[in-house]
Order: C-alpha cells, then sequence, then structure tokens
C-alpha cells in the first residue's frame, strides 16, 4: 500500500488531492501441466536451466573437478541458486545436467582445450552454498597439459566451437600482484573463504 501526504508551505489553494486507489490481486496461478508432473514435485517448484550453464574446472595431481557456476543468460549469468532458496536443487541439478556419462567441452585461456567425462558425483562444501562437484575422466590438447583453472559448457553447447591453437597465460608480475589485490579486496567483500 502506498500512503502520499501533501504539504504546502505556501498559501496557495488551488491543490487537489486526488486520492489513493489500491488494488489487491491474488498471485498468478502456476502451470498446471508443470504442477502435475512428478518432475516438478521433486524439484520444489524451480525449474533447472534449460540453456548452457558455465562451469569451472581445477586440476590438481588427483585429477579436475567442475562445479558449477550458473546458466548463461544473455549478457548475465544467473547465479547457481542455494538450498535454502530452493530446496532440493542441488540434487535435481546434479541428476540432471551433472549425471556420470555426461559430457563437457573444456576451454582455457580462450581455446578450446578438451573434454570432459563425468564418473562421479559429489558435494563441493567449499563455496558459500554447496554445489554438485563432478570428477571422471579428462582428455586435453597436449598444448593445455599444464593448464589448471579451466572452464566448460556441457558439450551440446559447444560442438560449433572449434579447436584453436592453445598457448599458455604469459603474465607478468605487475599482472599477478594486480590479481592478488584485487582478490584481497574482495573475499572480505562477499564473505568469502
Amino acid at each position: 500500500m502506498a500512503l502520499g501526504i501533501l504539504i504546502t508551505t505556501t498559501a496557495c489553494d488551488n491543490v487537489e488531492w486526488g486520492g489513493v486507489e489500491v488494488r489487491l490481486l491474488a498471485p498468478p496461478e502456476r502451470d498446471r501441466d508443470a504442477a502435475d508432473s512428478t518432475e516438478a514435485r521433486e524439484a520444489g517448484w524451480f525449474t533447472l536451466p534449460t540453456g548452457p550453464v558455465l562451469y569451472t574446472g581445477t586440476r590438481d595431481s588427483t585429477g579436475i573437478a567442475l562445479v558449477p557456476i550458473g546458466e548463461i543468460v544473455r549478457d548475465p549469468i544467473r547465479p547457481f541458486l542455494a538450498e535454502r532458496e530452493a530446496p532440493g536443487y542441488r540434487a535435481a541439478f546434479a541428476r540432471t545436467l551433472m549425471a556420470p556419462g555426461t559430457r563437457f567441452t573444456l576451454f582455457s585461456a580462450g581455446a578450446r582445450a578438451g573434454t570432459f567425462t563425468v564418473t562421479r558425483v559429489g558435494t563441493d562444501e567449499s563455496f558459500c552454498s554447496p554445489r554438485p562437484r563432478a570428477t571422471g575422466i579428462l582428455e586435453l590438447v597436449p598444448a593445455a597439459a599444464e593448464a589448471t583453472q579451466l572452464l566448460a559448457l556441457a558439450e551440446t553447447f559447444a560442438a560449433e566451437r572449434s579447436y584453436e591453437p592453445y598457448r599458455s597465460l604469459a603474465h607478468d608480475r605487475a599482472q599477478r600482484a594486480a590479481g592478488i589485490d584485487l582478490a584481497v579486496k574482495l573475499i572480505p567483500q562477499i564473505s568469502a573463504t
């Protein structure tokens, strides 16, 4: 509801108050087809991404792990939903979009670097909101053998991307220092671990 007050400090008496019109409307009805489906009931009334989802991949001595960042929608990236916002979302996301056998195309330094096939899915607790974490089989082009940070898209959304010459990122001391300074400022602002 809105409440308006008109105060005049001059002796002008030709000001009229038009009144207030208030309407209470019911929320829009849910789509009955979606409401009746088993998937919608299991999903807790949220919808899973149907477009491309961006994943981050981190390599270490044990292999690679992929974690979803968010759905790519035009210019922005729609963030990954937290369990408190959408109970059951993480499990439904993992079952549907990261199931064992799912294939991803990997990118590094702006070039296609290889492929990844999911063999196991768990939970990554290192984010503010826990996310599904996939491990599996990694295949990289030889030039990307040293890459430790990768981005990934589901193979169906990256099929048209061709392999381009991969060159490892060459940065200087000033760029590394600027990156560290940025992280030092940003991490406390978002309360990240």
